[in-house]
């Protein structure tokens, strides 16, 4: 496998940058290309030795109308006051990090991660998105099945050729742009046009995709159309992972390392801490008992990924 030929881009704001840091060497050390595409903070600052992208979080301008009543008054445009669970919003802001990445990647193939994520095992997941070169690829964090919601992949891990990767942020960036600019009047005009903009980032990506391939999107028949178009890696082939879930602030993980506190929930003394990330280990000893499993020893807030209790599919069977 050519890993020279794929690019990790690890996008999105910077929450701990020693552990950002510290992933980026890993998957270096792996021999990937790596790139950081990031905002300004002052977490940020302190990734240095690293690749990195660093741009201004990116204003939102929209049109309103100033009177309803009157049709003859003009627009005006004002930055729109960002609330950071709208989707349209955060959309906007990870298409542009990845846009912004997406400038400055060479390789063929871009596998897009998030700068708070991590998984041990990639190269698995990068062959096959060399075999299927022309497919959304993805884990199965969050991909719900056909019943729940059509067309939702995961975008936790995703990855497809750089060219259509940048067709598809670039459209949908345009989209976003297009939906603030031209204000509340076309938007009561053409509804249907931008409704799907008020879905989740995953239906975004997915339907913009298949624009971009020229696959007409029938709801009829998106069972078919996504096993056709879709690539499953499932999250149990990625060795040890870390990522969040912000909107319930809570941490999955399945390393025991420095997410793990020194006492259990009873109090009792952790003896044994496995030490890398890309260890095997999934119980630990206590001074009481031996072979803890590792979800009794997790702090608040962290706790491994259950797929069936977060209705994900394990396998694109199961859609």
């Amino acid at each position: 496998m050519n890993k020279k030929n794929i690019t990790i881009l690890m996008q999105g704001p910077i929450y701990r940058a020693m552990e950002t840091l510290k992933h980026y060497n890993y998957y270096i050390n792996q021999g990937f290309n790596v790139l950081i595409s990031t905002w300004s903070s002052k977490e940020e600052k302190k990734l240095t030795n690293c690749n990195k992208i660093v741009k201004k979080l990116p204003e939102i301008i929209r049109s309103i109308d100033y009177d309803h009543k009157d049709p003859k008054t003009p627009a005006l445009q004002k930055t729109v006051d960002v609330d950071k669970f709208d989707r349209k919003y955060r959309t906007y802001y990870q298409v542009c990090s990845i846009l912004n990445g997406l400038d400055n990647i060479t390789t063929d193939y871009v596998i897009k991660t998030r700068n708070d994520s991590f998984y041990s095992k990639l190269d698995y997941f990068a062959q096959v998105l060399l075999d299927n070169p022309d497919n959304y690829v993805c884990n199965n964090i969050f991909f719900r099945p056909d019943v729940y919601i059509k067309f939702h992949p995961s975008d936790h891990l995703f990855g497809m050729t750089k060219d259509t990767m940048y067709q598809v942020m670039f459209s949908i960036k345009n989209f976003i742009d297009v939906y603030y600019a031209l204000g509340t009047r076309i938007n009561k005009r053409n509804p249907h046009f931008f409704s799907f903009l008020r879905a989740p980032a995953e239906v975004v990506f997915m339907k913009v995709f298949l624009m971009v391939k020229g696959i007409k999107i029938d709801e009829r028949i998106s069972k078919k159309i996504m096993k056709e178009n879709v690539s499953l890696v499932p999250l149990s082939e990625l060795g040890k992972y870390k990522f969040q879930w912000n909107r319930q602030n809570i941490t999955f993980t399945n390393i025991p390392n420095e997410y793990m506190t020194n006492f259990n929930r009873w109090g009792e003394k952790i003896l044994e801490h496995p030490l890398t990330l890309d260890g095997n280990r999934d119980y630990v000893q206590t001074s009481k008992e031996k072979n803890v499993p590792l979800s009794e020893v997790l702090p608040d807030g962290y706790r491994e990924f259950n797929i069936e209790t977060n209705d994900c599919i394990k396998s694109m069977d199961e859609l």
